[in-house]
């Protein structure tokens, strides 16, 4: 993990006082920053000419600034829109992006999301079924009435 920046202000101190003739250590000891940090942004300034940061590399942004309004509007008309939803809208426009990426761009614009609670089962027809046609209630209800086998009859297959 890196150092962290010098904010512009300071960086803007650090060469007003240079310019006023004080040492390396007095604008340290001034301002609160280490003699090398400010040492460092005098050369800099000498050397570029600036003292702004130089742009960071990293991975591109999946999305454009349009994909991203476009993402937001698709939440203004539908507030309820999962995830999936937005995505699947964005593909038929030709937009490939994750679930993830739609939830981080939509948390970036102040949106939250949740995930809805799991609701009772109202009735059999609901539950999910098995080849057979049984409902996954059902099949446990019937292996539950089964009576236990007794301990004789198991002990000769041991």
């Amino acid at each position: 993990m890196g150092a962290k920046e010098v904010p512009m202000p300071v960086k803007q101190a650090i060469m007003k006082l240079k310019n006023e003739k004080k040492s390396i250590r007095d604008i340290a000891e001034k301002l609160g920053v280490s003699k090398s940090t400010v040492w460092y942004i005098v050369k800099k300034q000498e050397r570029t000419g600036e003292l702004s940061n130089s742009k960071r590399s990293g991975r591109p942004r999946k999305t454009t600034v349009s994909d991203d309004k476009r993402i937001l509007s698709i939440v203004k008309k539908k507030p309820f829109s999962t995830a999936e939803q937005i995505k699947n809208t964005l593909q038929d426009v030709g937009v490939d992006v994750s679930k993830s990426t739609i939830r981080r761009r939509l948390h970036q614009h102040n949106f939250k999301w949740f995930t809805s609670r799991c609701k009772p089962l109202d009735n059999m027809t609901s539950l999910p079924q098995d080849q057979s046609g049984m409902s996954l209630l059902q099949v446990l209800n019937m292996h539950s009435n089964r009576k236990p086998k007794s301990s004789t009859q198991t002990s000769k297959y041991l």
